[in-house]
């Protein structure tokens, strides 16, 4: 993997699972002009920034992990038609295993 890369798919869950996702990827990161570390996650229309490149995996983990309990976990009959979808593609994109 090139070192301005972070792979995502494998991110700790809780300390006896993780979310796998369903077809392996690498994202490539950018450093801005301001010393900030990017990443586009663009199935999940998210985008990140952060001082280091461990920093933008650690921000990746930790958002996924509470966008799973918040859109997965959560009850769908109090989700917006935009929720539904969100939660829609990360049931598409990641398995909890």
């Amino acid at each position: 993997m090139n070192p301005l890369e972070i792979a995502i798919d494998k991110v700790p869950f809780d300390e006896n699972r993780i979310l796998m996702r369903n077809k392996p990827i690498a994202v490539p990161v950018i450093k801005s002009h301001n010393g900030d570390f990017i990443a586009e996650f663009e199935d999940l229309d998210m985008s990140l920034w952060e001082e280091s490149v461990e920093y933008l995996e650690d921000a990746f983990g930790a958002m996924l992990r509470m966008m799973w309990k918040r859109y997965v976990m959560g009850n769908p009959q109090q989700m917006t038609p935009g929720a539904l979808a969100f939660r829609d593609k990360l049931i598409a994109t990641y398995n909890l295993v």
